[in-house]
């Protein structure tokens, strides 16, 4: 039987800070981040045809059909948006 191969580029996103701000309030942190998760995070994913993986506290590892998708994906806004 042949083998199918297919080209995938990976995206590795981690919260700058994460242990920091959990550690002075773990609610208000994870609520937050949940928030964020689901409202900016993972629709600008999905706009590019991405799929996360997994999810690995503050991270979020994340696949793509080819490289260019994951240059075009939007993720500027979660990175400069403060937990």
């Amino acid at each position: 039987m042949a083998e199918t191969r297919k080209l995938a580029a990976i995206l590795a996103a981690d919260v700058v800070g994460y242990s920091r701000l959990a550690g002075s309030d773990e609610d208000r942190t994870l609520s937050r981040l949940r928030g964020l998760r689901s409202d900016l995070i993972d629709p600008a994913i999905a706009a590019h045809h991405g799929r996360v993986v997994k999810r690995t506290g503050d991270g979020s590892p994340a696949t793509y059909e080819g490289p260019l998708r994951v240059i075009c994906d939007p993720m500027k806004p979660s990175i400069s948006s403060p937990l």
